[in-house]
């Protein structure tokens, strides 16, 4: 699978430092799956099933246990950025200049959350915090997988009924919308506040993969994305307000209004963050002075990560007995009989013995056959136990792309 994602930046990966951290006892901390388990707890006819089984096999997630994936259970922020950051490949980060009191070396997204503040994926819940134990909803995650591809422009809106223009994460929405990563809730609606399921962000994520892979971009590419609108997600919305932002947690205003979190540009801020000379050629210079020369074009190039290709291959892991019939215990007629006396019930198995009897008691005698308990054993056989073990058909690699070009002595930009 083919992938265009803007997956690295080149700043941060030059200053990139290991760093040694021991997470935390939690059940979605590994980074590779060497095979995709059996989830028990999903269906085969699940919406989500072969989201869930294609994360897995890439090491994005590993369940909540070796059976279990928990796909109701309710996401994380903390979780979300670790999904993301194992779906790039696990960049080494380092936690120098942390700007969370609320992230450190000893919990398991750590790394995942300053791999996404120095990729611009996520600024906080503020200033001075990430918020990795709230919820993660759909405004958040959608916004968080627009920002990975580089915060693409729509070409127009989404068209639900409940994104307005102007928020923060209504572009995103669009995106996700005509890339058909997303269909939203029903009802023309998107659920921007709805609370999303472990089974809701590796769809999403997913269905990112596909959609970019698969430049058609058929209409029916979505597949019903997030066909998600359950009972326990309806008429609940989880804010995901953390104690004292004033109710604007993710949406692109701190606590006190200062600065812009979570949008990755500050108060002010057009879009344009040290662009001083304008794109239009005509040499000008941030002091609006015109200067005739001749344009000096230099290549701009970005890193394009290519995942890595494969295919699912089943691979018997042992062997399980199988019982086809149960064991049980038969009552069997030997054939053989005992006398017994009508009259006081002394019974005996010679013939002559009960007639002496009888003749003195003067009543008769009747016969009772004898049985005896036969045991018969279960009827097993043997079958073989698969699972789905993911094989790596190409290598992942990195492309230098060329994206425009820039005047290196005014600064002008051309595409050609």
């Amino acid at each position: 699978m083919k992938k265009r994602l803007s997956k690295l930046i080149p700043s941060v990966l030059a200053a990139a430092v290991i760093l040694s951290v021991t997470p935390a006892v939690y059940a979605d901390t590994s980074q590779q799956a060497n095979a995709a388990p059996l989830f028990s707890d999903i269906r085969s006819d699940a919406w989500y099933h072969d989201a869930v089984y294609w994360a897995a096999g890439k090491g994005i997630t590993s369940g909540t246990s070796e059976t279990t994936f928990s796909p109701d259970q309710i996401c994380t922020r903390g979780q979300i950025v670790t999904f993301l950051w194992r779906y790039m490949g696990t960049p080494r980060t380092s936690l120098a200049g942390n700007p969370f009191t609320d992230i450190n070396g000893s919990q398991y997204y750590a790394e995942a959350v300053m791999w996404a503040k120095n990729n611009n994926i996520t600024s906080g819940t503020s200033r001075t915090t990430f918020g990795g134990e709230q919820t993660i909803d759909r405004k958040q995650a959608v916004t968080f997988l627009w920002r990975l591809e580089g915060s693409k422009e729509p070409a127009g809106s989404s068209g639900f009924s409940d994104i307005s223009a102007g928020k923060y994460y209504s572009k995103a929405v669009a995106w996700a919308v005509e890339n058909h990563i997303t269909n939203g809730i029903g009802n023309n609606k998107f659920g921007p506040d709805l609370p999303c399921t472990r089974a809701q962000i590796v769809k999403l994520i997913a269905n990112a993969e596909r959609s970019i892979a698969d430049d058609s971009n058929k209409a029916d590419g979505a597949d019903k994305t997030d066909n998600v609108s359950t009972s326990d997600h309806t008429g609940k919305p989880d804010s995901c307000n953390p104690p004292g932002t004033g109710g604007k947690s993710e949406s692109g205003n701190a606590s006190g209004g200062i600065g812009k979190p979570d949008r990755g540009n500050t108060a002010g801020n057009t879009g344009k963050t040290d662009n001083r000379y304008i794109s239009d050629h005509t040499g000008r210079t941030g002091n609006g002075n015109t200067t005739a020369h001749t344009h000096n074009w230099v290549p701009v190039t970005k890193t394009v990560y290519h995942e890595a290709t494969g295919h699912y291959e089943k691979v018997q892991t042992g062997m399980k007995t199988v019982v086809d019939e149960d064991a049980y215990d038969e009552q069997v007629d030997t054939g053989k009989g005992v006398y017994v006396c009508n009259y006081c019930g002394f019974s005996t198995s010679i013939g002559q013995a009960i007639g002496e009897h009888s003749a003195v008691e003067g009543y008769g005698y009747h016969v009772e056959p004898i049985y005896e308990t036969v045991h018969h054993d279960a009827v097993t056989h043997k079958e073989a136990v698969y699972t789905q073990k993911w094989v790596q058909d190409t290598a992942a690699y990195n492309e230098t792309v060329i994206t425009g070009y820039q005047c290196s002595e005014c600064g002008a930009k051309s595409s050609k």
